[in-house]
Order: structure tokens, then C-alpha cells, then sequence
């Protein structure tokens, strides 16, 4: 039986993401100045594990201005930008952010505001145009109280223990997750993969997923 660390996604990103993304990045504008008439930046299709907890079959994407606040203000490298469709193919978690959309913790690495490493997260937010990219982050203060809240409070949806153990989370957030207890209602790499998993009622977004 293959483990989560056999398990690794890959998806189709855009053909012209690097391109996009340095147009968005390598402009005179400040942080998160919007310009009129830039396009959107898309990034891939819905990669598997997200689809797997709920998240409609359309475009990732993002917007140019968002794109470059994440950069200058959470420290988020051009690369990580463009390795996103990677990242999200085989993310470490995927949290239910109380209604508004989705967390995706990634393995990638990248200083926080005192240059020590932190996980980086993906907020998704859904909506008529795609799974819309609002920000990203690694901010050990904002990712650790999240990250004890989500498992608290039910809201963890996908995790990938052998990647999170590899995770530079500190204190209470990081044993939070190692020692989640994963129930029949959380989706793991081995469940996809093994076909364990069956579609269930659409909830409007996409087909949420359920064990069985």
C-alpha cells in the first residue's frame, strides 16, 4: 500500500503563468494598488485535492495587485507565485475557513517578518469566475492561532500527516496537527488514491467528497 510520502500530484499550469506573473510584479505600482484594466493571473485547473473537499473543476487564478501586496508585505517569493499549481497539487492541509473559503497549507518554505522559515498558506476564496487566490501568507503569529482554531473547532477537511511533520510550525499549532486524530469525515492522499472516496450532494461550490 502506497504512503503519503509515494503520493505526490502534479497539474497542468497555465502556459503563460511565469510570463503573467512577472507582468503583474514587474511594475512601478505600490503593494496592493489596483490597476484598471490588468488581467487576471490564472494559475491551473482545480488540482485533485482540492476538488476532493469541495471546490469546483474551474480556474485557479489571481489578480495582479494581489500578487504583488503578497510579495511585499508577506514575503512571498516570485517563485513560490509561479510554483503555486505545484503547491496546491500536493498540499500538507486544507481547512474549511469558517464558511469563507479555503486555507491551504503548502510545504513551501519562506521567511516570515523575522526572517525564520514558515509554511506558507494559500487562501482560497470561490467564486463566479473560479477558486479565486485572495492572499497568501506565512506569518508564524497569524498561522499558529489559525491553525489551533481550525483543528478545535472541526475545520480541518484534507491532511497529509508525513507532510506536516516536515512542517516548521511552532508550539501548540504544530502538535496540533501532528497528533490530529483523522476522522472518517478528513480526506487523505492514501484515501484518494486508494478510490475510497465517494461524491456526495454538490453544495453549491463543488462536490464535496465523503468517506466511504
Amino acid at each position: 500500500n502506497p504512503t503519503s510520502q509515494d503520493i505526490r500530484w502534479s497539474v497542468a499550469a497555465s502556459p503563460t503563468l511565469r510570463e503573467d506573473v512577472e507582468a503583474a510584479l514587474n511594475t512601478d505600482r505600490t503593494k496592493g494598488e489596483i490597476v484598471k484594466g490588468e488581467k487576471r493571473v490564472v494559475f491551473c485547473r482545480t488540482p485533485e485535492a482540492l476538488k476532493s473537499v469541495g471546490l469546483k473543476d474551474a480556474d485557479v487564478y489571481s489578480k495582479a495587485y494581489v500578487l504583488r501586496k503578497v510579495k511585499k508585505e508577506h514575503g512571498v517569493t516570485a517563485d513560490q507565485i509561479v510554483g503555486v499549481p505545484e503547491l496546491l497539487a500536493s498540499p500538507a492541509a486544507i481547512f474549511d475557513d469558517y464558511g469563507k473559503g479555503y486555507v491551504v497549507l503548502t510545504t513551501a518554505q519562506t521567511p516570515d517578518e523575522d526572517g525564520v522559515l514558515a509554511p506558507l498558506a494559500i487562501i482560497i476564496r470561490p467564486d463566479e469566475e473560479g477558486n479565486y487566490i485572495a492572499s497568501a501568507y506565512s506569518r508564524k503569529e497569524a498561522s499558529e492561532a489559525k491553525y489551533v482554531g481550525f483543528v478545535r473547532d472541526g475545520k480541518v477537511l484534507y491532511l497529509d500527516k508525513n507532510k506536516v511533520t516536515d512542517l516548521t510550525l511552532r508550539g501548540e499549532a504544530q502538535s496540533s496537527l501532528s497528533t490530529f486524530s483523522i476522522g472518517d469525515d478528513v480526506v487523505t492522499p492514501e484515501r484518494i488514491t486508494a478510490g475510497s472516496i465517494a461524491k456526495s450532494a454538490a453544495d453549491g461550490n463543488g462536490m464535496r467528497l465523503s468517506i466511504g
